[in-house]
C-alpha cells in the first residue's frame, strides 16, 4: 500500500492500482499504472511560464494553464502542489467565471487577479465528492478577473496575501 497524501491510498490491484479516499467516498481504478507510478501517469503537468511576486516580496512559479482544455483539466486528479507552486489560468480578457473541485482529490486555495491586483480570493476549497460536475459547489469572484490561480491549501495564509494586494505577473 502506498500513501500518496494522508487522506488518499494507492492499492496495487490486479492489472494496476486503485486509487480511494480514506474515508472511502471516493476511488478510481487505473489500469496498467504501479502504484507508485500513478502520480507521473494521471496528473497534468505543465510548465511555469510566470513568476509570480505579491507585494510583500514573496514569490511562486505557478504553471500555466493557457488553452481550454488544460483549464478544464485544471488540478482534477493532482496531489497537492509544492508549497511556492501553483497553476495560473490566464484569461483573454476580463471574464466573471466560477471554478469547482470536481475530480480534484486535494483542496486548495484560490486567488482572483484583476490588471495584477487581487480582487478576490477564497481559502481551503473543499474537494468535490458528487458523481456529477454540475452538482459541485462553484467559486466565483466579486469581481471580474484576467487571471486566477490555484495554490495548494493553506498558501494564502502562508504568504499574508489580501484582496487589494498587487500580484506582479513576470513571463519566464
Amino acid at each position: 500500500m502506498y500513501s500518496t497524501v494522508r487522506e488518499i491510498l494507492s492499492l496495487p490491484v490486479s492489472e494496476g492500482t486503485l486509487l480511494m479516499t480514506t474515508s472511502d467516498d471516493i476511488y478510481t481504478h487505473i489500469e496498467g499504472v504501479k502504484p507508485e507510478r500513478v502520480a507521473l501517469h494521471s496528473q497534468q503537468r505543465l510548465k511555469p511560464k510566470f513568476k509570480v511576486i505579491f507585494q510583500n516580496g514573496l514569490s511562486i512559479k505557478p504553471e500555466s494553464a493557457e488553452t481550454k482544455f488544460h483549464q478544464q483539466l485544471g488540478m482534477m486528479q493532482r496531489e497537492p502542489l509544492p508549497k511556492r507552486r501553483g497553476m495560473m489560468f490566464p484569461q483573454k480578457q476580463e471574464v466573471n467565471s466560477s471554478v469547482y473541485m470536481y475530480n480534484c482529490i486535494a483542496p486548495i486555495d484560490l486567488l482572483f487577479l484583476r490588471n495584477e491586483t487581487i480582487v478576490d480570493l477564497s481559502v481551503n476549497l473543499p474537494i468535490c465528492t458528487l458523481d456529477q460536475p454540475d452538482q459541485c459547489p462553484r467559486y466565483e469572484s466579486i469581481s471580474p478577473f484576467d487571471h486566477w490561480l490555484e495554490l495548494r491549501s493553506g498558501m494564502v495564509k502562508k504568504l499574508g496575501l489580501e484582496i487589494g494586494d498587487q500580484a506582479k505577473i513576470i513571463p519566464l
